[in-house]
């Protein structure tokens, strides 16, 4: 189970700001890749990589995984 690391909110703060005008970009800004970056953000565990660099490419990657 994943818990929240000591100081979290200031590396999640720092996470929104760098993220902030960031333009999308399918496996680096996506909306799966912003959570998976947020998770490493507030836990400090990286849960997996955002392989993926179209629409297809993750569509397949999330029925791989069974849905997301």
């Amino acid at each position: 189970m994943l818990r929240r690391a000591e100081g979290w909110e200031g590396r999640l703060s720092a996470f929104l700001e760098e993220r902030r005008d960031m333009p999308f970009a399918w496996g680096k800004n996506c909306c799966i890749a912003f959570n998976i970056d947020a998770v490493q953000a507030i836990t400090g565990v990286r849960v997996r990589a955002a392989t993926w660099a179209s629409a297809l490419e993750a569509a397949r990657e999330i029925d791989r995984e069974g849905g997301l």
